[in-house]
């Protein structure tokens, strides 16, 4: 999660201060994350990289930060404090006021967002076809189609499906109308499917509009001028509580296991870390077959969890209410080792599908025992979160076991590249059968060589890239 400073209200509250719009092009996003994130007084801005659009995935995010902006919820909201700073003026009073009214709309629209891991799957794979396209693409412009697109599949009457399409598809070149009708397809879906209503998309426009004449008073009586630049938007976008960490772990912690409750999507090539995937042709055979390896294993495990993300029915709501469960567990959070979660979670979502070796009170009885006595009702009520998250998510005992095989094979291969043990990795699905052994020269002290310095170099990005999914 990439997290940006951006001004609170409390700092402004004195002093003369100009905030202006740092958005620009944006990176990959990371394939595990939700959302990315800025902080306003010890809140979350959700959004995504707005500024010149970039390539497919800062794409993806924009149309992300937009339809969160409009009250199409695509990403959890839950409460932030709202605490006032002492000897405010009336207007910065009414400001926070009227942004906490705005706020609660927004959180009561994600706990009934419907949208789904399948349908932010669809998306942003989609969004990606659209590669350099988006490079044409004005910031302002996208937002209004996105506000029409929204209108029309909300029951307009004065915008029509026809006519927001051919806005939205208009936005991109003609040679590229398939792929931009795709897109508008998968957006049509997501709203449908946030509930957002008529109605949500009315209120959060109107409390927008209170907000931003807000701030006009404020700038207009001696209020510094700090909005120049489009700074309002850090207001008048969903903001969420700081200290989800506890519900990002558990998130974190599923998706290992293959309950996929955030999109997983293609990877653009590479390595996945700015590298080639091209091993050098010199140095250890031996070696580079342990690499080959472990790059067919983990490309078998990717596979998996895109078809599990692609199917998975996991909605915002769901989220939602897992963050808002879990935050009410406070500091009980620091006690519990992450490898007692992760085998918690496991038996929870083995139980959740149909195990016949654990049963739900089992599972339920592990997970609530990481909780101090005082907390059993409350860790309850997130158990239940969890269940229904794995229910929703549509992964089966069997998808479960072959994720966990995966993992296991790709262990096994990082255990050999360290150990200079070139054998064969076979418990993955992926995996394929190589029965070389190492014969790279050793020292009187043992050591063995690990062939070229390209080679040890592949096999430390691969290293890596496990290492990012807390495997190592």
């Amino acid at each position: 999660m990439t997290v940006r400073v951006r001004t609170s209200l409390r700092w402004l509250s004195s002093g003369n201060h100009t905030a202006t719009d740092h958005r620009g092009p944006a990176r990959r996003r990371v394939r595990h994350g939700w959302l990315d994130c800025e902080t306003l007084e010890g809140r979350v801005v959700l959004s995504g990289f707005g500024g010149g659009l970039g390539g497919g995935g800062s794409g993806y995010n924009a149309l992300l930060q937009d339809l969160n902006e409009l009250g199409v919820i695509t990403s959890p909201v839950v409460p932030a404090s709202m605490s006032a700073a002492g000897g405010q003026s009336t207007q910065l009073a009414q400001l926070q006021k009227d942004e906490q009214t705005l706020q609660t709309e927004f959180q009561t629209l994600s706990a009934n967002s419907g949208v789904t891991v399948k349908d932010l799957t669809q998306l942003e794979t989609d969004a990606a076809a659209l590669g350099t396209a988006w490079f044409g693409v004005s910031g302002s412009s996208l937002q209004k189609a996105l506000s029409d697109l929204a209108a029309a599949a909300t029951g307009s009457t004065t915008v029509t499906t026809a006519s927001a399409q051919s806005e939205f598809t208009g936005l991109f070149p003609s040679a590229d109308a398939t792929a931009a009708g795709a897109v508008f397809t998968d957006l049509n879906q997501v709203v449908t499917d946030s509930a957002v209503g008529a109605t949500g998309l009315s209120t959060v426009a109107s409390d927008q509009a209170v907000v931003k004449s807000d701030v006009s008073n404020l700038n207009g009586s001696g209020g510094n001028g700090w909005f120049g630049l489009g700074g309002t938007s850090a207001l008048t976008s969903p903001v969420s509580g700081i200290g989800g960490f506890a519900g990002s772990s558990v998130l974190y912690a599923l998706n290992n296991l293959g309950v996929i409750a955030s999109p997983v999507v293609a990877s653009q090539g590479g390595t996945g870390d700015g590298s080639s995937s091209t091993s050098s042709s010199s140095g250890s055979t031996e070696q580079s077959a342990a690499i080959t390896q472990l790059r067919t294993d983990e490309q078998a495990l990717q596979a998996e969890l895109q078809t599990l993300s692609s199917g998975s029915g996991v909605t915002v709501g769901d989220l939602t209410h897992l963050e808002i469960d879990a935050q009410t567990l406070g500091t009980a959070w620091r006690a519990v080792s992450a490898s007692a979660l992760q085998q918690a979670l496991g038996d929870l979502a083995a139980a959740a599908t149909g195990s016949t070796t654990v049963s739900a009170t089992q599972a339920q009885t592990e997970f609530t025992g990481l909780f101090p006595t005082s907390d059993q009702s409350a860790a309850t009520t997130v158990y239940n979160d969890i269940v229904q998250i794995v229910k929703d998510s549509g992964v089966t005992s069997s998808a479960l076991t072959t994720v966990a095989a995966d993992e296991t094979a790709i262990k096994t291969d990082l255990t050999n590249l360290r150990s200079g043990n070139t054998g064969s990795s076979s418990s993955g699905s992926g995996s394929t059968s190589s029965t070389t052994t190492t014969t790279g020269s050793t020292t009187g002290t043992g050591s063995t060589s690990a062939g070229s310095i390209h080679d040890r170099a592949g096999a430390r990005r691969e290293t890596r890239l496990l290492h990012r999914r807390g495997w190592r």
